[in-house]
C-alpha cells in the first residue's frame, strides 16, 4: 500500500517507516494512528497506456485518502506514443535479426575452422571457403538474412564436404527466412 504524507505543502509519496517516532511497527498501527500522524493511504486507480498519473497535490486529499489523479493523452499524444510504440517493435525485430545474423556468421566461421583444424578439409579448399563463402556471408552481419540468401544462391553448389557446408549454411539461411 502506498502512503503519502504533507510536507512544506508538497506532497510526498512514503512507504510507511517501521518507527515512526514513538511509534513501533508504526506499518502495523491502524489506520487512525497512521492518519494522525499525517500520513494518508493513496488510492491508485488502474490507468491505460494513453493515460499517465499526474503528482499529487495537497487538494488531492479527500478526506483520509489521497485520490491520484490520471491524465489522459490527447489524440496527437496517442498518436505519437504508438507511433514511438512501432518504431521501437521494428527497431527490436531489426536488432534481433542482425544479433541472429552475427552468431550465424561466427557459428559459419568455428565449423569451418574446426574442419580445418581436424583435417576434414584441405588447406585449399579452407582458402576456398574464405574466398568464396566468406564474402557471401558478411551481410549477416548487419542481419541481411536476404542478401545473404541471395549471394549463396549465387553461388554454384560444391561436392563432397563443401557441398554439405554449403547445403548446411543455404538450409539454415532459409529456414530462417521461412
Amino acid at each position: 500500500m502506498t502512503y503519502a504524507k504533507i510536507e512544506n505543502g508538497t506532497v510526498k509519496t512514503k512507504s510507511l517507516p517501521r518507527i515512526y517516532e514513538i511509534i513501533i511497527n508504526f506499518i502495523k498501527a491502524d489506520i487512525a494512528t497512521i492518519n494522525s500522524k499525517g500520513f494518508y493511504e493513496v488510492v491508485i486507480p488502474t490507468i491505460t497506456q494513453y493515460q499517465r498519473l499526474i503528482p499529487l497535490e495537497v487538494t488531492d486529499l479527500v478526506g483520509n485518502q489521497f485520490i491520484q489523479r490520471v491524465y489522459d493523452f490527447t489524440q496527437a499524444e496517442i498518436d505519437a506514443y504508438d507511433e514511438q510504440q512501432e518504431t521501437q517493435t521494428v527497431q527490436q525485430l531489426l536488432d534481433t535479426f542482425e544479433t541472429d545474423g552475427i552468431e550465424f556468421y561466427r557459428e559459419v566461421a568455428v565449423l569451418v575452422k574446426k574442419n580445418y583444424d581436424n583435417g576434414t578439409i584441405t588447406e585449399t579448399q579452407y582458402k576456398a571457403v574464405r574466398v568464396t563463402l566468406e564474402p557471401a556471408l558478411r551481410p549477416l552481419k548487419l542481419g541481411d538474412f536476404d542478401i545473404a540468401q541471395d549471394n549463396i544462391n549465387a553461388i554454384t553448389r560444391p561436392n563432397g564436404i563443401l557441398g554439405q557446408l554449403y547445403d548446411f549454411v543455404k538450409n539454415k539461411i532459409d529456414n530462417y527466412l521461412n
